[in-house]
């Protein structure tokens, strides 16, 4: 008797184990489309679209633009981002409004400010002038703090340039390359107050005006000449 006893309550234990497990509710994964939006804070902000489970975008850090791919694998978005031709990993997972997106031993926590209907990341987030490297082809003016001597800026579709002066003065090269806002000097002239080299960060005004500080620290901006 004592036996029986004991055996129906360990049955009893086991049911309502059984019970207790079944009714714990399952974690529910981030569905991909609620990774689509604008993503910010005082540091960063990142513009995500998504097909399906896939994901492109952009992340913006001051004047710089990084584009991403990535993908959503069981609630969490894994993928890259192209900085200088070089790609980074990096993670992100949502909770609420707040996205929390880490690479490189870096964590950034973003609210969610415009959510974005799905498809690919709208024009009014990418700078209203031209970031592909070609576009940068052509001869420029430079206007600065370059006392009275003018300067032209001539820069070659296959990586080549040359800088011409008013006063008669002129140079080929050295290289450049261009990518993300960042135009790079592969070398370094200097012609008088003029010098061109390391890199250059570029404020696009529109396509045919930008911004930039050279190593130097003196403030340019450079006109296309049609």
């Amino acid at each position: 008797m004592r036996f029986s006893r004991l055996r129906s309550a360990l049955y009893a234990l086991a049911i309502v184990g059984c019970v207790a497990v079944s009714s714990r509710p399952a974690v529910a994964e981030t569905a991909p489309d609620r990774y689509a939006g604008k993503f910010q804070d005082s540091r960063l902000v990142v513009v995500i679209s998504i097909d399906g489970a896939n994901a492109d975008g952009i992340i913006i850090k001051g004047e710089s633009r990084f584009p991403l791919s990535a993908h959503v694998d069981e609630g969490t978005l894994h993928g890259t981002f192209t900085s200088d031709g070089n790609k980074f990993e990096f993670t992100a997972t949502l909770s609420g409004n707040e996205l929390t997106l880490v690479t490189s031993g870096k964590t950034y926590v973003l609210k969610n400010a415009n959510p974005l209907a799905r498809g690919p990341a709208p024009a009014a987030t990418e700078p209203a002038a031209p970031v592909k490297p070609g576009d940068i082809v052509g001869k420029w003016s430079i206007a600065g703090d370059l006392g009275d001597e003018k300067f032209t800026l001539t820069l070659g579709p296959k990586g080549d340039m040359e800088v011409a002066s008013s006063n008669g003065n002129s140079t080929s090269g050295p290289t450049y390359s261009y990518e993300a806002g960042v135009l790079t000097f592969d070398g370094g002239t200097t012609i008088n107050k003029l010098s061109l080299s390391g890199k250059w960060k570029i404020t696009w005004k529109d396509s045919d005006t930008f911004a930039t500080t050279d190593d130097q620290g003196k403030q340019l901006t450079l006109n296309r000449v049609k």
